[in-house]
């Protein structure tokens, strides 16, 4: 990697915009934009950008899940299997009940509660 191909002054910017963009959109590295010899900026192409972000995100999960183990923040395995089965069902169950509804709701006629303006028929509509 030659990293002084990558450093351009902002003149190089205004006047050879459209080059810059294929160079940075052609390799995953970085353009510098220089302005008076200072680094002022960083041009990426948006999936290098994308990813990089991502990274950071994963990152950051790793650092707070490390942090709860210094801390004692733990459950144990089992608890958690536990509790999500529980929102899984409890999804599983909503959905259901939604399906329903709107069906029924359907066969009347309507799709939105008359009463209360809600995308939710209220029990008197149900």
């Amino acid at each position: 990697m030659n990293i002084s191909k990558d450093i351009k002054p902002i003149t190089h910017l205004k006047s050879k915009a459209p080059d810059l963009l294929k160079q940075i959109n052609e390799t995953p590295r970085p353009v510098i934009i220089t302005q008076n010899g200072e680094p002022r900026a960083a041009l990426q192409d948006p999936e290098s950008y994308e990813n990089m972000r991502n990274a950071i995100g994963i990152l950051r999960l790793i650092s707070q899940g490390e942090q709860d183990v210094k801390d004692g923040k733990l459950k144990p395995q089992e608890e958690v299997f536990t509790a999500m089965d529980k929102l899984l069902k409890d999804k599983d169950e909503m959905k259901e009940r939604y399906t329903v509804m709107w069906s029924e709701t359907a066969e009347r006629g309507h799709g939105n509660c008359p009463k209360t303006f809600n995308r939710w028929p209220c029990e008197s509509c149900v």
